[in-house]
């Protein structure tokens, strides 16, 4: 009687553990009132060779923002109304396209944003999002422009659909399509660009301020045009986010990037690095 007990014990206890490691996602958006804090880093560099010489064949891309969005209309995309400070925005690219590399530097910590959904967004051929300043003076081409490319989320990310509804288990993997290419945003990929493999890894459950959270291994095959080749890019990273919500905690993003073609009768060959990370917080009202 006491072995059958011990054993009716030892199954309880290894299949708590079993049910401990499986998950089921599910979106929701963020409550009035919710303060949400978001530091993003990107960085990439590319050297093109042609002949051999690498002199002025260097393309760069760097990119900062950390702002804070205070929740003031709840909404199926996230949130409907927010109010939005930018208390750092820094843009830098050259690349041989540009006579002379773009470069903005945004301080604008005294300004507030207000950030709506897009009533009128159709098919995704109007801006998701619509900006203005809450004291009513003008924003800025530079300051729009920033903003609706860098700081505002995907209303709809391939991430965030492909995991709701879904259940997995530690060890479970994921195929991820051409619409996860959105959850990576402009920095990482641009248009025509094609996944040709990519998947996560459930890696671990664990526990969070606000509940259940998952931690993903995260591998990207790229394939994408940069006007003289095709390049090739592998990535590896991890992406943090909690269970019932699907709201991201970690997003790291590392890799390489590479291409080969000829023009004029002359090999160039193009090798490079990029390294991507987002961490947010959450503070509720």
């Amino acid at each position: 009687m006491h072995r059958v007990s011990m054993f009716a014990l030892m199954l309880l206890f290894s299949s708590g553990l079993l049910s401990a490691q499986t998950v089921s996602f599910s979106r929701a958006s963020f409550p009035e009132g919710m303060k949400i804090s978001t530091q993003k880093d990107f960085k990439a560099d590319i050297i093109f060779s042609v002949g051999g010489s690498t002199e002025g064949m260097t393309m760069s891309k760097e990119t900062r923002v950390k702002s804070q969005f205070t929740i003031l209309e709840e909404g199926a995309h996230r949130f409907n109304k927010a109010e939005l400070v930018l208390t750092e925005g820094y843009d830098y690219e050259q690349s041989m396209m540009r006579r002379k590399p773009k470069n903005v530097k945004l301080d604008d910590a005294d300004k507030v944003f207000i950030v709506e959904a897009n009533p009128d967004m159709e098919n995704g051929k109007d801006n998701p999002w619509l900006l203005s300043l809450k004291d009513g003076s003008e924003v800025t081409d530079e300051e729009s422009s920033f903003i609706l490319d860098e700081v505002l989320p995907e209303r709809a990310s391939g991430f965030v659909r492909m995991l709701d509804g879904r259940t997995m288990s530690v060890g479970d993997t994921a195929n991820l399509d051409d619409s996860f290419l959105q959850a990576l945003g402009t920095n990482v990929v641009r248009k025509g660009a094609e996944i040709r493999s990519a998947y996560l890894l459930l890696r671990e459950v664990g526990e969070a301020d606000l509940g259940e959270t998952a931690t993903f291994d995260i591998v990207v095959d790229i394939s994408a045009n940069a006007g003289m080749m095709d390049m090739n890019l592998k990535l590896k990273g991890t992406v943090l986010t909690y269970v019932e919500s699907l709201w991201p905690l970690n997003f790291t993003l590392k890799g390489d990037m590479g291409g080969e073609s000829a023009h004029g009768g002359q090999d160039i060959v193009a090798d490079g690095l990029l390294d991507a990370s987002m961490v947010m917080s959450y503070e509720e009202d």
